[in-house]
């Protein structure tokens, strides 16, 4: 498995492949629909219509990201967003073949260690 992390956040610009954006709004908006217990069609159809990918790229732009690959393939990711003065943890998304080996708790320890090494509380 092989991590990268773009790290927005302070005013740095480390482009996002376009591509890379595509693929985390797409499994963000997957992973929506595909709830079965969670949320009824109205609310998921808000929920999508919330994420349009105009404004998904934006927000993605301005965050912490680490993704999680594997052969070049989309694993997993979360983020750090800020929103206003504060900061806070915005997604967390395993692909539905990678669940079950620890793939979220890696991502998530990492995500804690660095937000401590920024010195984001």
């Amino acid at each position: 498995m092989e991590f990268k992390i773009y790290n927005n956040l302070f005013g740095k610009k480390i482009k996002l492949p376009k591509n890379l954006m595509i693929e985390i709004h797409k499994i963000v908006c997957n992973s929506i629909l595909k709830d079965q217990e969670k949320y009824t069609k109205e609310q998921k159809k808000k929920m999508i219509k919330a994420r349009n990918y105009e404004k998904y790229e934006e927000m993605l732009a301005s965050m912490w990201i680490m993704c999680a690959f594997k052969n070049n393939k989309l694993m997993g990711f979360c983020g750090i967003g800020k929103k206003g003065n504060k900061y806070e943890y915005k997604i967390l998304q395993v692909v539905p073949e990678s669940r079950g080996l620890g793939l979220a708790r890696i991502l998530t320890d990492t995500r804690d260690k660095k937000a401590w090494e920024m010195n984001i509380r």
